[in-house]
């Protein structure tokens, strides 16, 4: 109670400070609030035409405008004041001097629960797409905590057949969820032929194709295929050709003719035959072929009575060159 009054006189002492200085004409220098200053100063100073045990007419007004009695504080100050503006305390609060604290005021705090929770408890199962949600409450306080459960995803079965694929034609398999029944269907491929080995239904001969054929061994679809013509044939010569007329032969297996090319000359080639005659020039220009042709003509005949001769051979042909056929006696 002590401090609650000290702080009510300070606050009146100030705010009659603050009237006088106030109603002064004199301009006053700006007052040092600090602590240490405004500690120097603990009372109001008297002026001559306001004594302290009179009342002014100051200190009617602030009477009437406030209500707060100006009387002389009859009572003696025990503590020096040494601070002029409230200091702002961590003491708690009360309703006397709440305009000054700045602590909020305590709430009592309730006590802190130690959970003992109950165990979970499913407040929506967990379906194969969705969420499901597990709450569980403590017994002591009533809390209510909550979980998320995770979808579960589908539990699909064993494929199982609904259409047996073909040959040509595709199959398919279905499947389904044993919790939702969510169905899913696949394609099987097609199995395609499973066809045996070829076997020759007609055989090729030299002139003529043959077939062999196969077939599937699921459907009984057949493919064939043609094998060539052997060409292999069995050839009689039915007319020889000569060297310039053809020939013609013929298949001994399936009768097929054909003719084969002339042979051609088969030439040989002859020189021509003849011999080397000597012959003898007489000086007289006189030809001759023997000698004594010469000595004849020079002896007996000859004019001048040529001494002399002079010899040189010539070739005589007897026979040209030529050419004959060896098959046909052509000659050319």
């Amino acid at each position: 109670m002590k401090r609650t009054a000290l702080i009510a006189t300070v606050l009146l002492t100030v705010f009659l400070l603050a009237l006088v200085l106030s109603s002064c004409q004199e301009q006053v220098p700006a007052e040092d609030h600090s602590p240490d200053s405004l500690a120097q100063s603990t009372t109001v100073p008297e002026t001559a035409e306001h004594a302290a045990d009179e009342p002014s007419v100051t200190d009617e007004r602030i009477h009437q405008e406030t209500g707060v009695s100006t009387e002389p504080i009859s009572e003696p100050m025990t503590e020096p004041v040494t601070e002029l503006y409230p200091v702002p305390t961590t003491e708690p609060c009360t309703e006397s001097v709440s305009e000054f604290c700045t602590e909020e005021p305590t709430v009592p705090s309730e006590p802190i629960c130690v959970h003992t929770w109950s165990s979970w408890n499913t407040e929506a199962a967990a379906t194969c797409l969705e969420t499901g949600r597990e709450i569980r409450s403590c017994t002591k306080c009533g809390e209510v905590e909550a979980r998320s459960l995770s979808a579960l995803g589908h539990s699909m079965g064993a494929w199982t057949q609904t259409a047996a694929p073909t040959c040509t034609a595709a199959g398919s398999e279905a499947r389904s969820c044993s919790r939702c029944g969510k169905a899913e269907t696949r394609t099987l491929n097609a199995l395609g032929h499973s066809m045996g080995a070829w076997t020759q239904t007609k055989a090729p001969t030299c002139g003529a194709d043959g077939t062999e054929t196969r077939s599937c061994s699921r459907c009984g679809q057949t493919e064939s295929r043609t094998v060539a013509a052997t060409g292999n044939h069995s050839w009689n010569e039915t007319t020889p050709p000569t060297c310039t007329a053809a020939g013609i032969k013929t298949c001994a297996i399936c009768g097929t003719t054909e003719n084969t090319a002339a042979l051609g000359h088969d030439w040989v080639h002859h020189d021509e035959g003849g011999h080397w005659q000597p012959v003898l020039t007489c000086r007289c220009g006189a030809v001759f072929y023997s000698y004594d042709e010469w000595y004849a003509h020079s002896k007996e005949n000859c004019e001048d009575g040529c001494t002399g001769f002079s010899q040189y051979s010539e070739w005589i042909v007897d026979q040209p060159a030529y050419d004959i056929c060896s098959r046909c006696g052509a000659v050319k």
